[in-house]
This record gives structure tokens, C-alpha cells and sequence, in this order.
């Protein structure tokens, strides 16, 4: 019984270690950025996404990879629609590159190619 225990403990630590990791990679290179999602965006990564998203500068250029994510939660695809309108204010150039079926989750790209 108490191995038991021990397991649930231990097995339930691992699941929440997982859920925090860091959410989003972001490589730079000069004024191109290269952000990149991982598996899951719940709710608990949209400052995160936020955050990353408002250190981009002007005049840049950003690619957003959403071709790893199985579930991106509402919260985190306004906040990734939100920045791609702000964007071209700012001169940046945003590409989101995802899987056909998330193609209507960001609506302010219908008329781009992915």
C-alpha cells in the first residue's frame, strides 16, 4: 500500500513538472524570430505566449510554428490573433505555420498561404 502511495506521488509530480515546462522557444536571428509551440498551450501559458510575443521590436520579421501543438486553448489563440492585427502597425511581418486542421482557429490569415 504504501508503494502505492509512493507511485501516485511520484506519477503525479512528473504529470505537473510536465504541464509547466516552458511552453514556447523563441530563436533569433537579427530582426527574424522563430517561435515555436510546443505540444499543448493551455490556459497557463498565455502570459507566457504574451510575453514573448511583446519583446518582438519593430520592423521584424516573425515566423510563429504551430505545427508541433494537439491543443492550443482559446485564451492563447486570441492572444496570437491579437498580435498578428497589431503587427503590420508595428512593420512586422507575421507567417504562422500549423496544420490544415487549425487553420480556422486564426481567422487573420484566411487570405495567406501558410
Amino acid at each position: 500500500l504504501v508503494g502505492i502511495c509512493i507511485g501516485l506521488v511520484v506519477g503525479t509530480l512528473f504529470i505537473v513538472r510536465s504541464n509547466f515546462k516552458s511552453a514556447v522557444v523563441q530563436v533569433k536571428d537579427g530582426n527574424r524570430h522563430l517561435i515555436r509551440f510546443r505540444k499543448d498551450l493551455s490556459f497557463m501559458h498565455k502570459s507566457e505566449v504574451r510575453a514573448v510575443l511583446e519583446q518582438i521590436p519593430e520592423d521584424s520579421e516573425v515566423i510563429l510554428d504551430l505545427g508541433q501543438v494537439n491543443f492550443i486553448d482559446l485564451d492563447v489563440i486570441e492572444t496570437v490573433n491579437d498580435f498578428v492585427e497589431v503587427a503590420p502597425f508595428k512593420n512586422i511581418s507575421v507567417e504562422i505555420k500549423h496544420s490544415p486542421s487549425q487553420q480556422h482557429l486564426f481567422p487573420s490569415l484566411a487570405n495567406k498561404p501558410s
